[in-house]
C-alpha cells in the first residue's frame, strides 16, 4: 500500500530541487519521475531510507534540471480556455475544439467528426458553465476511447507475448502511464490516447511484459524487443513528448 507523499529539497548548483517522495510496500527499486508539470516524484520501497532517496536524488539532479528546463521551455503550462479554436490531441494528431450552443439540446454532448471535437450545448449555460461541461465531455469522451483502444492492444500484445491478463482500466493517473504486474490487471493513464498509436502500443506492450517481469531487469527489456525492436525510440519519445499529452 502507497503512503501520503513527503516532500523535500536539495540543492544542485544554484537550483533547488523539490521532490516528492512516496514510498510503497509494492515497490522494490527507486525510481524518479519528473512530471509533465515539471514536478519530480520519487517512487521508493516502504522502508527506503531518506539519505538513500536523497542520494538517488542528488545523483540523478543534472538529467531532473534537464528535463524541467526542456518542459518549461518547449511545453508550458498555459490554462486551457476549453473555447472555440483550441485543439486537442488523439492519438497524435490535432483536432480543433468547435463549441455549439445548440437551441434544441437538452442535453450536452460531443463527438468527433470532419477533423474537430463539436460541443453541443445548451443555450442556458453560462460561460463558466461551458467551461466546466466542456472539460468534462472531452475528459470523458477521451476516457472512452482510451479503454477501447487499450483493450484492443492489450489481446493483441498478450497473444504476442503468450502472457494473460485480467482487466484493463484507464484511470486519471498523474505520475505514470501505466503499470501491471503479476496479478494481471492493467491500469493505464486514459491521457495516453493523445499519443500517436506507436507510442501507446509501446505503453501497453510495457506493462504487459511486467506480468511477466515485476522489474526493469535484463529479462523484461529482451521480453519487451521480442515483440518491439525499437521499444527505446518509443520510450524516448514518449518521455519527450508526453508533457503535451494533458488537458
Amino acid at each position: 500500500m502507497s503512503t501520503s507523499a513527503q516532500t523535500a529539497s536539495l540543492m544542485f548548483g544554484g537550483t533547488k530541487i523539490v521532490y516528492q517522495v512516496r514510498r510503497s510496500s509494492r515497490r522494490q527499486t527507486l525510481a524518479i519521475t519528473v512530471n509533465p508539470d515539471a514536478s519530480v516524484m520519487v517512487s521508493a520501497p516502504k522502508g527506503e531510507r531518506k539519505v538513500r532517496i536523497a542520494a538517488e536524488v542528488q545523483r540523478k539532479a543534472a538529467w531532473i534540471v534537464k528535463q524541467q528546463d526542456w518542459i518549461q521551455r518547449h511545453h508550458p503550462r498555459r490554462p486551457r480556455e476549453f473555447v472555440s479554436g483550441e485543439t486537442f490531441l488523439y492519438l497524435g494528431r490535432q483536432y480543433h475544439l468547435r463549441i455549439v450552443r445548440d437551441a434544441s439540446a437538452k442535453h450536452s454532448k460531443i463527438l468527433l467528426s470532419r477533423g474537430c471535437f463539436w460541443v453541443h450545448l445548451p443555450p442556458a449555460l453560462t460561460d463558466d458553465e461551458g467551461v466546466v461541461v466542456t472539460r468534462r465531455l472531452l475528459t470523458r469522451w477521451y476516457r472512452q476511447h482510451a479503454m477501447e483502444h487499450l483493450d484492443v492492444l492489450a489481446r493483441d500484445f498478450a497473444r504476442k507475448l503468450g502472457v494473460a491478463f485480467a482487466s484493463v482500466r484507464a484511470l486519471d493517473m498523474k505520475t505514470r502511464w501505466g503499470s501491471g504486474g503479476p496479478n494481471g490487471h492493467l491500469r493505464f493513464n486514459w491521457r495516453v490516447i493523445m499519443a500517436p498509436r506507436r507510442l501507446v502500443a509501446y505503453v501497453v506492450a510495457h506493462e504487459l511484459c511486467h506480468i511477466v517481469h515485476s522489474r526493469h531487469s535484463p529479462e523484461f527489456w529482451r521480453l519487451l524487443g521480442r515483440v518491439m525492436p525499437d521499444y527505446e525510440q518509443r520510450r524516448q519519445q514518449l518521455a519527450t513528448f508526453g508533457p503535451s499529452y494533458d488537458l
